[in-house]
């Protein structure tokens, strides 16, 4: 790479631009790809392993001082081993089942369509006979959804108390429709965007009415209680 990654890091330092922001993470993307080749078997989900990668990237950007007489290449690839942690953690500990992957997203589709079609929340019974799956497995895949994912605390506090290092809102992350993200974003101060306080300040970075960000944000936490 060139000096053209410095250019743009001192531009969006001083100025915060986005657009320079967004111009400097895309000349990262083949450090992405690379970095993503490595662990592309690994039993997470793609997004998942990708947007750990470009929150390294990113925290890389943040926190680089360019004083300490490191170049910016340099320090992003000296955070990257970040990534094998993250990969490691989820290989040896197991936090998210592979066969817990691979059905989390047909459970919840299935769950969605017969709660559209009864107009009320499907039992056991009536998802087991919808996936095709033993009843034991559905309340199994509840139970661990229950466990694994979002407490109901998180839920509730799901815009107050964002970690940036916590992986299971990142996962949630990519849950969301675009106009989601634009406000997730805002509200947590994720991917190199600033944080905002009030729905009001949101709505006006956005151009949108205020009404229209509290309706994504209740999108957002209903999707967000799936995982309680």
């Amino acid at each position: 790479m060139k000096n053209k990654e410095m250019e743009l890091w001192k531009t969006w330092r001083e100025t915060g631009n986005k657009e320079v922001f967004n111009q400097l993470v895309k000349r990262y993307e083949p450090v992405l790809y690379k970095k993503f080749s490595e662990f592309s078997a690994a039993p997470i989900p793609n997004n998942v392993l990708k947007s750990q990668i470009q929150k390294s990237i990113v925290k890389s950007f943040q926190k680089y001082d360019p004083k300490r007489g490191v170049k910016l290449n340099t320090f992003v690839f000296s955070r990257l081993p970040e990534v094998n942690k993250f990969v490691y953690k989820y290989q040896n500990v197991g936090r998210i089942p592979v066969n817990r992957i691979v059905h989390f997203n047909t459970f919840q589709t299935a769950e969605k369509e017969l709660e559209d079609k009864l107009k009320r929340s499907p039992d056991d019974y009536e998802l087991a006979d919808e996936l095709g799956w033993n009843v034991k497995d559905v309340r199994r895949m509840r139970r661990e959804i229950k466990k694994d994912f979002l407490s109901s605390q998180m839920v509730t506090t799901i815009f107050d108390e964002y970690s940036e290092d916590d992986d299971l809102v990142h996962l949630l992350y990519f849950e969301l429709d675009e106009k989601e993200k634009a406000v997730y974003n805002r509200l947590l101060g994720m991917n190199g965007i600033r944080k905002f306080e009030r729905d009001q300040d949101i709505a006006r970075d956005l151009g949108i009415s205020n009404a229209m960000v509290t309706k994504i944000k209740k999108r957002i936490a209903d999707k967000a209680k799936k995982y309680q």
